[in-house]
């Protein structure tokens, strides 16, 4: 029997070379550039948030401050005022909030929903101040609170009452829509922000900073 030569590796790659289709080119790629939207959504809140600002104070006390070294932290007789004061965010004459932690609600909201993911969700959505504005009535208290090395201590802080913002929201309205962007804010606020929310890692019995979005306000459409 004769032998049958084998195709060469060589051989076979030009033989698929030249019965192969030729390329088409594509053209330059063409982008359009993303287009910003922005959002005023009013939220009123459920239950009371409780806000944990560092005050002075306590960042000195802190290992590394350039001023700390040399400072002890002394337990004597609270101001409970003062220290329920310090812990609040101002925005001048006004109560604050950073206004990522209204974000980092409305991400974790996104579990929720199918889509977006939390990941997406993260770059499609932007605050677009640094601080929200909130309003609402101080009410001072004295909570217990557990120490993670044992032990407990009495802190003071305000609960701001009947509380209620305007959110503004950037997003990337050519992967979000408007109402999908609303419908995350008022899930978000089933997250909660500052102390106790829901959403906290180290509470498993969180009720407060929680709201839903005003429908008796109006969403309001930013011109950028």
């Amino acid at each position: 029997m004769a032998k049958v030569k084998k195709e060469t590796t060589t051989a076979k790659a030009k033989k698929e070379t030249a019965t192969a289709e030729p390329k088409v080119d594509l053209g330059t790629i063409e982008l359009t550039r993303l287009q910003d939207a922005v959002l005023e959504i009013p939220i009123k809140g459920l239950t009371p948030l409780i806000m944990h600002n560092w005050s002075e104070k306590a960042k000195r006390m802190m290992p590394g401050h350039p001023e700390g070294e040399g400072v002890k932290k002394v337990r004597g007789k609270k101001n409970p005022k003062e220290e329920a004061e310090a812990a609040l965010y101002k925005l001048g004459k006004d109560l604050g909030y950073p206004s990522k932690g209204f974000k980092a609600a409305m991400i974790a909201a996104c579990r929720f929903f199918d889509k977006p993911s939390m990941a997406e969700a993260k770059t499609l959505l932007t605050m677009d101040t640094e601080f929200t504005r909130i309003q609402g009535k101080k009410e001072l208290h004295e909570d217990l609170v557990r120490l993670p090395k044992g032990g407990a201590e009495l802190r003071y802080r305000y609960y701001i009452m009947d509380w209620s913002a305007v959110l503004r929201i950037c997003y990337v309205a050519e992967r979000i829509s408007r109402e999908s962007v609303i419908a995350l804010a008022d899930a978000g606020g089933r997250c909660g922000v500052g102390d106790w929310r829901p959403s906290s890692p180290k509470s498993m019995t969180g009720t407060y900073g929680t709201w839903r979005v005003d429908h008796k306000a109006t969403v309001r459409d930013i011109t950028v």
